[in-house]
């Protein structure tokens, strides 16, 4: 397959591979976002978050890529994960997401299997969380994890009108809790407020995230999946495992095939739809997966498989970018130490052998393969990309050009 080759830094790797067809999915679904819509889901770590940047709404690459794909096409809606609150969220001048309460007192924070979560102690808050999307809706979905029992579970309103219950029938465990989806429609276009209840039900308000449509049935949707710590294999923030069953869904990857089952059933399909089966999914691991002394096989291993997983729901029908996003590599072919560079306070030794892998699941699979790495070279601090000699998350300069040169491919 051929590859385009921008201006390269080093020549073990080019700046961008892009084979024929792999993004044919994306371009069909762009075409025809008018009228059916298009989702455009990334997965990664803390710089898909959008840590350091000093907006993750507004100066983070997922944010600024987003903009750019909207000055020409229209917004159906995106996915707020609690990423987007205060309480557990990265900066933003304006957070969408509001979790009341304290942590710890009213409600427990853990590592979910979209994006970081929470649940609800024995208290009841009103609201327990609420959402406020910065534009006109017209509708919301509910994304959680039926965990407990409860008659009412939860209860939610929009705008501060009637409560609408829901009844969770969790059995307790981690190992049988499923992710269900509560759907509000028909709502009138424009600013609303989505407020969700807990009722004093241990674990019985479990929200994973929250919706919010601009269009019913049309437009661009967005969902930034990235979490600071989290690794494709391992890391604060994964799990992998079909036999891990202390941990909820017990297979991560599971969900974003559309799947509601548990470790006992996993192939039972639910129908979860956005975010899950995405049109096109970016796809940036690996610093805390070799940071945490992950095979580069085991790696290429569970990379393949998200691949496949991603594109299990459109019948194959989904383009996949895959990024090697930027940190200090500690080598270079033929010597063991770089001692010449700006980043000697942050090296991950071996993150080669995972940028390699991810060119060759790109190659087998059809895929994109950008290499942030590469395009900020030797001396990003110097340049001012990234945070400092000691810190590899970019800065608003280095999102900024991350988010321009994603916008080269899309």
């Amino acid at each position: 397959m051929p590859f385009t080759t921008l201006t390269t830094f080093s020549p073990k790797r080019p700046f961008l591979y892009t084979p024929d067809g792999w993004d044919t999915a994306w371009k069909a679904a762009k075409a025809a976002s008018g009228s059916t819509p298009a989702s455009v889901v990334a997965i990664g770590d803390s710089i898909t978050a959008g840590q350091y940047s000093s907006d993750i709404m507004a100066t983070s690459w997922f944010a600024q890529l987003r903009a750019t794909l909207l000055s020409s096409l229209s917004l159906g809606g995106d996915y707020y994960g609690l990423l987007y609150s205060a309480a557990l969220g990265l900066t933003t001048a304006t957070p969408p997401m509001v979790l009341s309460g304290t942590s710890g007192t009213d409600w427990t924070a853990y590592s979910s299997g979209f994006n970081q979560a929470a649940f609800s102690n024995v208290t009841s808050l009103s609201p327990y969380l609420s959402c406020t999307p910065p534009y006109s809706v017209v509708g919301f979905d509910i994304l959680y994890i039926d965990y407990s029992a409860g008659t009412p579970g939860w209860k939610y309103n929009v705008d501060g009108g009637a409560d609408t219950s829901v009844n969770t029938t969790g059995p307790g465990t981690a190992a049988g809790a499923i992710v269900k989806k509560v759907s509000v429609t028909g709502l009138t276009l424009g600013a609303h407020t989505l407020n969700i209840k807990s009722v004093g039900v241990a674990n019985g308000c479990n929200i994973l995230g929250v919706v919010a449509y601009a269009k019913a049935s049309a437009g661009l949707r967005f969902a930034n999946m990235g979490w600071p710590g989290m690794g494709l294999v391992t890391g604060n923030s994964s799990h992998n495992s079909l036999a891990d069953t202390g941990q909820f869904p017990p297979d991560r990857l599971a969900l974003y095939q559309g799947y509601q089952g548990t470790s006992a059933a996993p192939s039972s399909l639910s129908g979860l739809g956005f975010p899950t089966q995405p049109d096109l999914a970016i796809i940036a691991f690996g610093v805390n997966d070799v940071n945490n002394s992950v095979s580069a096989s085991t790696f290429e291993d569970n990379l393949r498989r998200l691949v496949q997983v991603v594109r299990y729901g459109k019948g194959d029908a989904c383009s996949v970018l895959i990024v090697g996003m930027y940190t200090g590599d500690g080598s270079t072919p033929g010597a063991s130490v770089v001692t010449s560079t700006d980043y000697t306070g942050a090296q991950s030794p071996g993150i080669q052998e995972f940028y390699d892998a991810m060119q060759a699941v790109a190659r087998e699979y059809c895929c994109a393969n950008a290499s942030v790495h590469s395009l900020f070279g030797r001396t990003p601090a110097t340049n001012g990309w990234i945070t400092s000699v000691s810190n590899i998350h970019p800065n608003n300069s280095g999102y900024a050009k991350i988010a321009n040169f994603l916008s080269q491919v899309l």
